[in-house]
């Protein structure tokens, strides 16, 4: 998709331009070739990388500790209606046995995919 008349927000400025969307990712910003089948017309709306959260506990009415593939998933369904691409659900101080039945719940969405947002996180 050829995305064009878009505010593009860089890390030190915002720009008009164009860009090219090709599998869900930016692959160019401000193609010379723009004789593309689909074109989208920003009219001048902005653009910008998606927010990684590093450190959630929830949202949606759902909690990581809840454990639950509902309550994980809806996380990330919520999340990503503002702009959030990916996130770390984050445990709390509890038990061992309630942390390892979220972390189970986690691990399954990051390897299987959930309806939202990526979900993140390092196996140790």
């Amino acid at each position: 998709m050829f995305i064009k008349n878009c505010n593009i927000i860089y890390l030190d400025k915002i720009e008009n331009g164009s860009i090219l969307v090709e599998d869900g990712k930016i692959k160019e910003i401000n193609p010379i070739n723009s004789n593309y089948d689909d074109i989208l017309d920003a009219n001048g709306l902005y653009i910008s990388p998606g927010f990684i959260d590093v450190h959630i506990h929830g949202a949606g009415g759902y909690d990581t500790m809840d454990g639950t593939v509902e309550a994980i998933n809806t996380i990330a369904k919520t999340i990503v209606k503002h702009g959030t691409t990916s996130f770390t659900p984050t445990t709390m101080t509890v038990s061992i046995k309630d942390i390892n039945k979220s972390m189970k719940v986690i691990k399954k969405l990051k390897e299987e995919g959930s309806e939202g947002t990526n979900v993140l996180g390092k196996e140790i």
